[in-house]
């Protein structure tokens, strides 16, 4: 080592030819699993949308609540918001988790989407299609030391989120929204 604490470090030829091996290797890794990983950061933005539609029901279901009781369960009402709110706090880390490929996320992912199966019909399909990207062998691949190792050293590749994941999360929110539209019709007896 030099007496010069500016002087520019040095390295051997053979490191750097290293390295590139090891970049072709994490390029050629990516690649193959790149449409997979898409998929699992699209699940992870699902999440996302969860929680905000969550938010909004929460907010107008405790409005509802306070409006019609005239305030007299407000125990009740708080409570129903703590619980819905924290369920939401975990949606919102199990996407941020899936977009960051955390192990614990995708356990805890799966098992939401273990519990969604029961959402016949559309719910158990795409409850069927997360846990697949989640545990199949491209899903513990994606969610492998290697591959964020990969991602890492390649950070010039980016995902494109693929044609059938936006069909499944339009489908997704539109049923959402009939689920929210339909009660309120029929109260209203326009239905």
């Amino acid at each position: 080592m030099s007496d010069n604490p500016y002087q520019a470090p040095t390295a051997s030829v053979e490191n750097r030819v290293v390295h590139r091996v090891d970049l072709s290797e994490a390029e050629a890794l990516r690649e193959e699993y790149l449409s997979h990983e898409a998929a699992v950061r699209s699940v992870g933005m699902l999440y996302y949308v969860i929680v905000i539609l969550t938010s909004i029901s929460v907010v107008v279901v405790a409005a509802g609540l306070i409006i019609s009781d005239n305030m007299q369960n407000i125990v009740e009402v708080l409570s129903i918001v703590a619980v819905v709110g924290l369920i939401a706090l975990l949606q919102y880390w199990i996407g941020n988790g899936l977009r960051t490929f955390n192990r614990s996320a995708r356990n805890v992912g799966g098992v939401f989407a273990a519990l969604g199966l029961l959402q016949f019909p559309l719910g158990t399909a795409l409850n069927a299609y997360i846990l697949y990207l989640l545990f199949s062998a491209k899903g513990k691949m994606v969610f492998s030391e290697e591959y964020k190792a990969a991602i890492e050293a390649t950070p010039h590749i980016k995902t494109k989120t693929s044609a059938l994941v936006w069909v499944l999360v339009a489908i997704f929110i539109l049923s959402i929204a009939a689920m929210l539209a339909i009660p309120a019709l029929v109260d209203s007896g326009s239905y």
